[in-house]
């Protein structure tokens, strides 16, 4: 699997620390107030069958079936998700298989991945963001009639729009989200089963220097029969949230601030390796990315090879590679703009070891979010 390029990975990274209660969501875009219905309803006889049901969910699973539009580019949704009571796993890939979302919870414990390979220890999923809690919020009186979803014929149970926010639950990241909407549906049968899950989810996101619509259309139907397992990742990496900068990172484990870590460049360090990870900030007073670029390598002797072209957390981004002819460290260096700031990742080991230099650098800028 690889990795959501460019406006993708922005626009999904990007539904995670917001709070679901009453419609409320903390440090992200604001659901809308008023709970209003789309469709016609009647009132669902079996709602308080359901509603103990959803609130005490055994193992489910099924696949992913949606669409994720941006602007006036639409791709297909696919993927799976697991439940088994409390925890659960979701992945979610577009039709070039590349990652939406991929995050397991258990023991109300998050971990996601950027690539279904590298896992990140997220820490605690915060309280009323579990797909499990989201489920169990849903509201069960109103039936929108039966409709079938691949090929399963179901009662959509529908939920006012903006009481229960579902992008968190699938591990979906707001922190950049504005204008964020949401709407759930169960999928039940006449008696109160879950037969399934949906939604309709919208937002707006900054992408190259300009808001863009996001519309996120996904059903989950319970046709797996099979018994669900769900198990922690090994050796995840840990996840560095950094406020100020207003960016999140994996590191591998182990890594630690460096005694080289100043205001104005962060530093983390592995002495096993002898390999450096720094980030800091360019002012760009309008500037390109090459001239950005350009002032972050300038000074660099002999010239740094490049730039490749690559993304950093869905932003344009230029890649340069620097053998130090002062020091014995081989340097990979990753430049992109963000909103109003250059941003410069460095990634450094041994010249003797470059091509893990290279898969480290790689791997890190794949776990890159910037936060506001």
């Amino acid at each position: 699997m690889t990795h959501i390029p460019s406006e993708l990975r922005r626009a999904v990274a990007v539904l995670s620390f917001c709070a679901l209660a009453g419609g409320t969501v903390s440090g992200c875009g604001l659901l809308k107030p008023a709970a209003t219905l789309l469709p016609p309803t009647t009132k669902y006889t079996a709602s308080a069958k359901l509603a103990s049901n959803l609130a005490s969910l055994g193992d489910l699973s099924g696949p992913v079936h949606g669409t994720l539009q941006i602007g006036d580019e639409t791709r297909k949704l696919s993927g799976t998700v697991a439940i088994k009571g409390k925890d659960s796993q979701i992945r979610l890939v577009d039709d070039t298989d590349r990652t939406m979302a991929d995050e397991i919870v258990i023991g109300g414990r998050r971990y996601t991945s950027p690539d279904d390979k590298l896992w990140i220890d997220r820490g605690a999923k915060p309280a009323g963001t579990s797909l499990a809690a989201a489920l169990a919020a849903a509201d069960t009186t109103h039936n929108a009639g039966p409709k079938t979803v691949e090929s399963v014929t179901a009662q959509q149970i529908l939920t006012p729009a903006d009481v229960v926010d579902v992008a968190p639950a699938l591990g979906i990241d707001t922190w950049t989200f504005d204008n964020e909407s949401t709407t759930l549906r169960v999928w039940a049968d006449a008696a109160g089963k879950p037969l399934g899950f949906g939604a309709t989810m919208t937002w707006q996101v900054n992408l190259a220097g300009g808001q863009k619509p996001v519309t996120v259309e996904i059903d989950v139907m319970f046709t797996d029969t099979s018994p669900v397992e769900i198990k922690a990742p090994d050796a995840p990496w840990q996840w560095i949230e950094d406020k100020e900068y207003g960016v999140a990172v994996g590191l591998p484990p182990g890594w630690k601030l460096d005694a080289k870590s100043i205001p104005t460049k962060v530093a983390y360090s592995d002495k096993a390796t002898k390999s450096l990870i720094t980030y800091h900030h360019l002012h760009t007073a309008n500037q390109s990315l090459d001239e950005v670029s350009q002032d972050a390598i300038g000074a660099l002797d002999p010239a740094p090879s490049g730039p490749e072209k690559v993304s950093i957390a869905g932003e344009p981004a230029s890649r340069y590679r620097h053998d130090d002819t002062f020091t014995s460290m081989y340097h990979v260096l990753t430049i992109a703009l963000h909103e109003t700031m250059g941003w410069v990742l460095d990634v450094s080991g041994p010249k003797t070891n470059k091509l893990a230099v290279d898969d480290l650098a790689t791997q890190v800028m794949s776990t890159v979010e910037f936060t506001r």
